[in-house]
């Protein structure tokens, strides 16, 4: 057939089948029953056999439609045509709009009646694991290589997998399945830094969201905090996990940390300079490298790198809560080289004044006479060669030694009183030999040669090649031991100063010399040094009749030293002077400059507390703590909120309070009356006392009246002394004021 002559024979749709096998027969449809939904998202087996005159649709392996009596008697065309996906059109194109939807598989032609019992049944079962039923088979499951728009092949097939939606199993999907997928974390805030001046903040956070397969059962945060909390200072772990119905879950943590700063810029090294970099997520954090400038070193080892991470705070560091300054550079300066050499010489007689002084010039001599060609020794006597503050020290080291038994072999050399085979031990002295001079670096040069070496190489040569030590022509039974030869470099500094090779470097600003350990220490708290190459520090001068004091060790100058506060204050450095720590805080030490936190709902009754112990729980709103420990009601005239104020506040100026207790600002909604005047408790404002009354406080519900015969000037009479009578008697007459 071509193009234009080709006409559908059979159809499928949603709700039914379209058959029209016979141009000249009606259309016969057979529809799909209500146990056989096709369109649900299900994979389903559809089956159209027409044998006999009969058209049979089957589903799922039951007879759906029958129809009797269709093309009794006639037979098929030769050819046919296959379209998958789309209706019948003259285009190649298929339309997603009204063509088919889903997935197909196993759609196969036979030219014979397949048994609706038996061979479509086993179908039914499994479309992936029962074999292909080859007999009549016309139409296979192949071939389909013209691919038009959305379609695509799965490989491999995945038909007869039921799907139900999520969570539910069965074959009607009214069975809940076990589920082992647990929920997904959508969103998880990441870790949070606060800064908080005053120890305390109130922290908030988007909380976090999950989805599920199934559904979201609860969710539990296990630290104990949530959004709007009020946080001292410190790191907390927050967490919340996300459960299904099945107890799956799923978390998300994060940290949250509250800083008094949060790695604060550090000033360069007196005498050098930092390379910094950023680092971390979103290059928050901060490592940073120092150096001193051209001449300079450091008087101390420094690490490679500084860094400042997650807790906010410099490291390394001995005390996270101090500042971190970085150690000073100091004028560095060549350092004298020393040379050691230290040889043993034993001896088979004794040691003596003699043999020390025959080593002695004999190790003189050697060493002067190499010195005349290498010009080693960094000084030399004047007018010759001869090594300068070259020290030569000889010392007898006596020891005693076994020797072998002496049998009747071999005793026949002895006097007879010798026992036989007693063991004796007889006297056995070393030399020992140690040399130093100050030298001159590597490599030196032969004066005569140009040739170039060590000074080891030379010392080595002189004695263990040379034999330039060999004493045995004027001490016959003394011999060199090589095997005790040591040769070392070092080098010297002059006190209040270290070796840092090849150089030796004063002890920096803020430090001095340790003549025990001979390296720098940093100045103690209370003192200072503001030079360097220095053997102590100096005492912070006495401010405020109290000897001053530093922030902590180190300090390079005089104006390092603050007043020394008493205990319960701490030293303001933005201020320049001592504060009270506040309620809520307490400093048992004197000299400090910060106060320690009560913590979270403590305060205490004084803003100048001196132990822990005066930390008590917090008051509530109206409340404040009295001296005894005990809440007490605020005055009136003052108020209190808990967790904003800690301890009562006066009203406004002109405002008090109703009662006793107030607990809000808005509570202080009454005027203050003050003497001359009363309250109206019906008006809530001031009304002058009347002429004839007076009232000398503040704050009355009403005036007092003047004694009998007297009277006031006027209003707003503060005192009894103001009432009067304006006639007196003088004598026998009567005297009134106009």
């Amino acid at each position: 057939q071509t193009a234009d002559t080709r006409r559908a024979m059979l159809q499928a749709h949603s709700s039914g089948v379209q058959v029209s096998l016979f141009s000249d027969l009606p259309d016969v449809f057979l529809a799909f029953q209500e146990y056989a939904t096709i369109n649900d998202g299900s994979w389903h087996h559809i089956a159209v056999v027409w044998h006999q005159g009969t058209l049979t649709l089957i589903t799922e392996g039951l007879i759906a439609s029958k129809v009797e009596g269709y093309g009794a008697g006639r037979t098929l065309p030769d050819f046919g045509w296959v379209v998958l996906g789309k209706p019948k059109s003259d285009g190649t194109k298929a339309y997603t709009e009204t063509g088919f939807q889903g997935h197909l598989t196993k759609v196969q032609i036979w030219g014979r009646a397949l048994d609706v019992t038996n061979e479509i049944q086993k179908q039914v079962r499994d479309c992936r694991t029962e074999p292909v039923l080859y007999q009549g088979l016309v139409l296979t499951w192949a071939g389909y290589d013209n691919i038009q728009g959305g379609v695509e092949r799965r490989v491999p097939s995945h038909c007869s997998q039921h799907s139900c939606p999520s969570g539910y199993t069965g074959p009607q999907c009214d069975q809940l399945q076990v589920d082992k997928i647990p929920p997904q974390v959508e969103h998880c805030p990441g870790d949070l830094w606060v800064i908080a001046k005053n120890g305390t903040a109130v922290v908030t956070w988007d909380e976090p969201q999950f989805s599920d397969n199934v559904g979201i059962a609860r969710v539990e945060e296990k630290s104990g905090h949530r959004p709007g909390q009020t946080l001292l200072w410190g790191t907390y772990h927050i967490a919340y996990v996300a459960y299904d119905q099945a107890g799956n879950s799923a978390t998300c943590s994060f940290k949250v940390y509250l800083l008094s700063e949060f790695c604060p810029p550090l000033a360069d090294p007196v005498g050098g300079f930092q390379q910094c970099k950023d680092w971390g997520s979103g290059g928050q954090f901060k490592v940073c490298e120092i150096q001193c400038n051209s001449g300079l070193k450091f008087s101390q080892p420094v690490p490679k790198f500084y860094t400042c991470g997650a807790e906010g705070f410099w490291r390394p560091t001995e005390n996270p809560s101090l500042p971190l300054v970085y150690p000073a550079c100091s004028v560095s300066k060549p350092a004298q080289r020393v040379f050691k050499v230290s040889m043993l010489f034993p001896t088979s007689v004794l040691c003596n004044e003699a043999g020390q002084g025959v080593l002695r010039q004999k190790v003189r001599t050697a060493i002067n006479a190499l010195n005349r060609d290498w010009n080693y020794c960094s000084y030399s006597l004047e007018g010759t060669r001869e090594c300068k503050d070259l020290d030569i020290e000889v010392k007898c080291d006596h020891r005693s030694r076994p020797v072998r038994d002496l049998t009747e072999s071999n005793a026949y050399s002895l006097t007879a009183e010798m026992p036989v085979n007693r063991v004796t031990r007889q006297a056995s002295d070393t030399y020992a030999v140690q040399i130093s001079f100050p030298a001159v670096n590597d490599p030196v040069v032969n004066l005569n040669s140009n040739q170039r070496s060590t000074v080891q190489r030379l010392l080595e040569q002189l004695i263990l090649e040379e034999d330039q030590l060999d004493v045995h022509d004027i001490l016959p039974n003394t011999v060199p031991d090589p095997a005790s030869l040591t040769l070392t470099s070092d080098y010297a500094c002059p006190t209040g100063q270290v070796v840092v090779a090849p150089d030796c470097v004063p002890c920096a600003v803020g430090s001095y010399y340790d003549k025990d350990s001979l390296s720098c220490k940093p100045c103690a708290v209370g003192t200072y040094q503001s030079e360097s190459g220095q053997l102590q520090c100096s005492v912070c001068p006495a401010i405020a009749g109290r000897q001053g004091v530093t922030i902590g060790p180190g300090a390079r100058s005089a104006s390092d030293c603050k007043e020394r506060c008493p205990a319960g204050k701490f030293y303001d450095e933005e201020a320049g002077l001592c504060r009270s720590c506040g309620h809520g805080f307490y400093q048992p030490s004197e000299g400090s400059f910060k106060c320690l936190l009560c913590g979270l709902g403590k305060t205490t009754r004084t803003s100048e507390a001196v132990s822990q112990e005066e930390c008590r729980d917090e008051c509530g709103s109206g409340m404040q703590l009295a001296l005894e420990g005990q809440c007490e009601p605020c005055p009136r005239g003052s108020y209190r909120t808990q967790g904003v104020e800690a301890a009562c506040q006066p009203c406004p100026t002109g405002r008090t309070t109703p009662k006793l207790g107030a607990a809000t600002v808005e509570e202080c909604s009454l005027p203050v009356c003050g003497p001359g005047s009363f309250l109206n408790t019906s008006l809530n404002s001031c009304i002058a006392c009347k002429k004839g009354t007076y009232q000398p406080s503040a704050q009355q519900t009403l005036c007092l009246p003047c004694p009998p015969n007297t009277s006031t000037k006027g209003t707003s009479s503060k005192s009894k002394s103001d009432c009067w009578n304006p006639c007196e008697m003088n004598g026998p007459e009567m005297h009134c004021d106009p």
